[in-house]
């Protein structure tokens, strides 16, 4: 496995298809003519990060002299695309799992991006509910296609508010939601999606089983991926920003257009319609 997150293909997905608007890279990552590293830097060094400055900026917010962390930030590549068009004071990446500052500079190096702007970027692990911060210590928390994989979104949310300062600032991407087509992330496996829904665990594991020609480490952690996603929906996105202390101030659905197979296990049209959501939020109170 390479310094690639095991979420690449995700990123591949969404720019072919269901982020078509959001993310406007050419299907061509999808064929082969860029490989899956060059698709991996076009969706998160460029459009994912310029998408979460313009999204802030809509709103107001600027990252200029702020303190900022992302949640769930992986291998950095977004913080780093951050931080290539913005002047944050301090920049942290909190993961439960974090890729590792050493790779990021080697990725971007690779690519023959500099590294200068990452001078005051850091990579911190962190608990699957317990952010390793002082309290009302950043000014801005971002986070991008990392809530779907949150055991308990409402326990992570509060913590993020409590390291934000008094109306400190949460953008938060969450792309799939697990009742979309693809919201498995097993498109490899599932072409037509709704696997989830069609399939038992034991007939998703039969099938990454019988191929053969994926690496069984990678299958593994895809199944293992699937096996933790939440079922979160949006209105659940909200009640858990309200239980958690926020005041969402701007908001953006992802929306498809859906055809619902015959079998497939009930769950409300709005729900299976709406792949994803962009918000601002602030601390209340």
């Amino acid at each position: 496995m390479d310094w690639l997150q095991p979420w690449r293909r995700k990123a591949e997905k969404a720019v072919g298809e269901t982020l078509q608007g959001e993310i406007a890279t050419s299907v061509h990552v999808l064929d082969g003519r860029l490989g899956q590293e060059d698709a991996w830097f076009a969706s998160h060094l460029d459009q994912a990060a310029v998408q979460c400055l313009e999204f802030l900026a809509e709103a107001g917010v600027a990252l200029q002299d702020r303190r900022v962390c992302d949640i769930g930030c992986g291998d950095g590549l977004i913080d780093a695309g951050i931080l290539q068009r913005s002047a944050a004071r301090e920049f942290v990446g909190f993961d439960i799992a974090p890729g590792g500052s050493a790779a990021l500079h080697q990725a971007l190096k690779r690519h023959g991006y500099s590294t200068d702007s990452l001078s005051n970027f850091r990579m911190v692990q962190s608990g699957v509910t317990s952010i390793p911060s002082p309290d009302h210590y950043f000014d801005v928390a971002v986070s991008w296609s990392a809530f779907e994989h949150v055991a308990d979104p409402t326990a992570l949310l509060r913590e993020v508010r409590r390291i934000l300062v008094p109306g400190g600032v949460l953008f938060l991407q969450l792309w799939p939601f697990f009742w979309l087509q693809h919201g498995t992330h097993l498109w490899q496996w599932f072409p037509d999606g709704y696997a989830n829904q069609l399939h038992t665990d034991a007939e998703i594991q039969a099938r990454l089983t019988r191929d053969s020609e994926t690496d069984p480490g990678w299958k593994q952690m895809m199944f293992d991926a699937y096996s933790t996603l939440n079922r979160f929906t949006v209105r659940d996105l909200e009640a858990s920003l309200i239980d958690a202390g926020f005041e969402v101030k701007r908001f953006q659905l992802l929306t498809d257009t859906i055809q619902i197979p015959d079998n497939a296990e009930w769950c409300s049209s709005v729900d299976r319609a709406i792949s994803g959501v962009k918000l601002v939020a602030t601390t209340a109170g």
